[in-house]
């Protein structure tokens, strides 16, 4: 896609472990494989100058929808350009810590709120590109396939409303980023309220039994999108 992820596919790997008394058992693994991309360095080895501003926001838009914990700097790798005035080319690698719970949006890390291009404004080509992204399809995909619980599909949900909202209301990528992180590391970020608003409003409503609450999750999801709004024109106005 957009953001340039290496191709990776999950896998279930069955193997022999020796035990006592020379007895074999059989035991499954399940993880990912993923593209070895070839490359000269990582972020941390290049001036941020140089830097394409598609494929930054294009990075960044990828973490906000996923609540990446760990975008460090060697979590981007670098295929240097051909000239020393050329843009390289960024390639995000290492996803494992993305899509925690919602319960758990605290630990959120993004280099990319340090590049000078999270500050710019959006193209035409990324504003179509976030326009189009569909939370509840790609939830449905992931439900299938993946077999992703439903307190990491709704983070995927929380992510996707939060970067279209912003889009629409003219907010860079770093004041989106911005909303997610914590200024003090006891205090919850704004994402957070609003997430523990919208739950709190969900678990009321489906504990009076209102008709409206067809289960928690959907309500959830109701209250979220109308309190992120909230937040993004609140945070635009300021």
């Amino acid at each position: 896609g957009l953001g340039a992820v290496p191709c990776t596919a999950m896998l279930r790997i069955a193997h022999t472990t020796l035990l006592a008394g020379n007895e074999a058992e059989v035991q499954i693994k399940v993880g990912s494989l993923q593209r070895f991309q070839q490359h000269d360095c990582t972020a941390e080895d290049v001036g941020t100058a140089r830097f394409d501003l598609t494929q930054a926001h294009a990075i960044g838009v990828l973490d906000v929808r996923t609540f990446n914990m760990d975008r460090n700097s060697d979590n981007v790798l670098v295929q240097m350009a051909s000239t020393s005035s050329s843009a390289v080319q960024l390639v995000p690698i290492d996803h494992g810590y993305i899509l925690p719970s919602y319960k758990h949006l605290e630990e959120v890390h993004s280099c990319w709120l340090y590049w000078p291009q999270s500050k710019e404004a959006y193209s035409t080509t990324m504003l179509e590109y976030i326009d189009k992204l569909d939370a509840e399809s790609d939830m449905q995909l992931l439900r299938t396939t993946l077999a992703l619980p439903e307190d990491s599909l709704l983070t995927l949900f929380i992510g996707t409303t939060l970067i279209k909202r912003g889009a629409q209301c003219g907010l860079t990528l770093h004041e989106t980023g911005m909303l997610m992180v914590r200024e003090k590391s006891d205090r919850p970020s704004a994402v957070e309220e609003v997430v523990a608003a919208a739950v709190l409003l969900a678990e009321t409503q489906c504990f009076e039994g209102d008709a409206m609450c067809h289960d928690f999750y959907s309500a959830v999801k109701l209250h979220l999108s109308e309190l992120i709004g909230q937040l993004v024109l609140a945070h635009q106005m300021d």
